[in-house]
């Protein structure tokens, strides 16, 4: 049968489906429904990749046909996520760059029945104003209804990233049934206890019910996956330049209803939050979508929550940042305008404690420092005068760890997205500063200060720590570089890591690594065996530091560092090397070691998400 007619034929099938959907219950027509019509979008999708092109744009009549009579508003999820990959690998192979109002009109219809899925875990707060937000079902745990496929099945037929993607295979929109059967319901009804008669009649109810699954949270999360991978590419493809606003009330709806998902910051969000994400992205990379989400976005950054997120979220918000900035000239320095360039001294400082205006700094320049990270190399570097002038502002403020961490923060991304001959200005700020925090440690670890306890039980103690963290990372950073990259650092090299053994009483200076491991041994004792065959040298996976005894792996690699790099010249094998230790003796190149200070700064990024 030529490809036209088993399209017409599932077209036919779908339309009596519908028909016997409707009917009223207990008639003969409703009581013999076997549903195929998944089953049959299934097939004709295989067919439609492995179809020529040509053979396939012959199709186009009866395709227009499938698309504008199905009726989508009762096809289950699965068939309607169907339809919609049959109609973008159509216009993926067939009629990219050919605007056509048929495939306009097909476009709004399938992208109007999936945005009605992705607004099923949605509810509106009042009845005055529209207000959506994300449901909160406070009966189950989070792992009942966590918006995950179950691709268990799947995974030994399937490669990891096709299981991950629903580009792979329109296999991988197959989920668990967890329908029960009638016999299974009303055998397993029949034994419940007394008590439990409300959970029977539950039951009951779903038997009775056929589309008792139908708003399964999984099935939103795979709508906004497929929009997010699909929609704007679609948008863009089949409109012409000047009629590419057509579509844009089509996109705004979805878009009202993405925005719900990216306000909700819970661990119970998390898949939706990472759909809604992707598909801001995908929507910021075309210039005229930009006024749809360019508002909203912006008070998204600046929401005081904006970094609780995974990593994989995170880097599609660096897609979106970097969209929002290059694009627009007045956003950074409005981002910037909202760092103060001296201590508040306004009315509004009598309102705000000092420690809540240190926070907000802190936040600032975090927000600032991921603007920077979403960058190109250099591309901020006509304003680094202005960058500069904010760390020295924040510098000055004595005393106040939680927002000099994030100016070390900072410098690290300045380091990564800067070349090497416009960061001199910054040099000696940044090389004093960390000088200072390391003598700060130095003299923690000899009891010779009385800045922070160690027993570690305030905040303010832990804001010591993690300012204490942040400058090793920092350290870390400058050693990950490719030697020969940054000038300056191999000029005050020695200060810090000694590429000969160290005496200590004859040397009249020893370096501040090999000082640090020796008053660690001192205070907690060499690492033993097993520490040194499993601990990793570097921090650059540490959120948090508990106290000084998780700095020893770091210092004890950089204060031996001469070893191993004596080692690699002569050809001989180092015992005791930690592991990840030659990750930090400057023998990467810049590409392998920048991706390597970026995954840290991703991790520094990502906040923990509340249950």
């Amino acid at each position: 049968m030529p490809l036209q007619g088993v399209i017409m034929t599932i077209s036919d099938s779908l339309k009596e489906y519908n028909a016997v959907k409707q009917a009223k219950p207990g008639s003969p027509e409703k009581h013999n429904i076997f549903p195929t019509e998944v089953s049959l979008l299934e097939l004709l999708h295989g067919c439609v990749k492995k179809i020529a092109p040509d053979e396939l744009r012959e199709c186009w009549s009866a395709l227009n046909i499938l698309f504008t009579e199905s009726p989508l508003a009762n096809l289950p999820p699965r068939a309607v996520f169907l339809e919609f990959i049959i109609f973008s690998d159509y216009v993926r192979i067939c009629s990219k760059r050919q605007a056509s109002r048929n495939l306009q009109d097909v476009c709004q219809k399938l992208t109007e029945a999936i945005n009605n899925i992705v607004a099923w875990q949605l509810e509106s707060t009042t009845w005055l104003k529209r207000t959506l937000v994300v449901r909160q079902d406070t009966g189950q745990k989070a792992s009942d209804i966590s918006p995950t496929m179950d691709v268990k099945n799947l995974s030994g037929s399937l490669a990891s990233s096709e299981v991950n993607s629903i580009k792979g295979s329109t296999t991988s929109l197959i989920t668990q049934n967890t329908r029960l059967s009638s016999f299974d319901g009303i055998s397993s009804a029949s034994q419940l206890p007394l008590q439990d008669k409300k959970s029977s009649s539950n039951i009951r109810a779903s038997l009775k019910d056929g589309n008792n699954n139908k708003k399964d949270p999984a099935n939103s999360t795979q709508a906004l996956f497929l929009l997010a991978e699909n929609l704007a590419e679609l948008i863009d493809s089949i409109c012409k330049s000047e009629d590419k606003e057509k579509l844009l009330p089509t996109l705004q709806a979805v878009w009202g209803n993405t925005l719900p998902y990216l306000r909700a910051k819970s661990a119970r969000n998390a898949r939706f939050f990472l759909a809604s994400s992707q598909f801001l992205a995908s929507i910021s990379t075309f210039n005229y979508m930009r006024p749809v989400w360019k508002k909203m976005t912006l008070e998204l950054l600046l929401d005081p929550a904006f970094f609780k997120m995974d990593m994989q979220s995170l880097r599609q918000w660096l897609i979106v940042i970097d969209n929002l900035m290059s694009n627009d000239k007045t956003s950074f320095k409005e981002l910037l305008a909202r760092i103060p360039t001296a201590p508040n001294t306004s009315l509004s400082s009598l309102i705000t404690s000092k420690e809540q205006e240190y926070e907000m700094r802190a936040q600032a320049l975090k927000r600032l420092a991921f603007v920077v990270l979403s960058s190109q190399m250099d591309q901020y570097s006509t304003q680094l005068p202005d960058i500069q002038e904010r760390l020295s502002d924040s510098l000055r403020l004595a005393q106040v760890p939680v927002v000099h961490a994030q100016v070390f923060t900072c410098y690290r991304v300045l380091l990564i997205r800067m070349k090497p001959f416009n960061f001199v200005s910054m040099w000696p700020s940044m090389v004093t500063e960390l000088i200072q925090v390391l003598i700060q440690i130095e003299q923690q670890l000899s009891g010779t200060s009385s800045t922070v306890s160690d027993d570690l039980k305030g905040s303010r103690d832990e804001q010591w720590m993690q300012l204490y963290l942040s400058a090793c990372k920092l350290l870390e950073t400058l050693c990950t570089l490719p030697s020969g990259y940054m000038a300056q650092f191999q000029m005050c090299h020695w200060a810090f890591i000694s590429s000969l053994a160290s005496n200590f009483d004859k040397d009249s200076f020893v370096p501040f690594t090999t000082r640090m491991h020796n008053l660690l041994t001192a205070k907690y004792g060499k690492l033993s065996n097993s520490e040194e065959k499993f601990l990793s040298a570097s921090l650059f996976g540490y959120k948090t530091l508990m106290n000084f005894g998780e700095l020893r792996p770091f210092f004890y690699a950089l204060a031996n560092q001469h070893k191993s790099l004596a080692a690699g010249i002569t050809g001989t094998f180092q015992e005791n090397q930690l592991r990840d230790s030659n990750f930090m003796n400057g023998s990467q190149t810049l590409k392998a070691a920048i991706s390597r200070i970026e995954h840290s700064l991703y991790v520094d990024f990502a906040e923990h998400l509340q249950l």
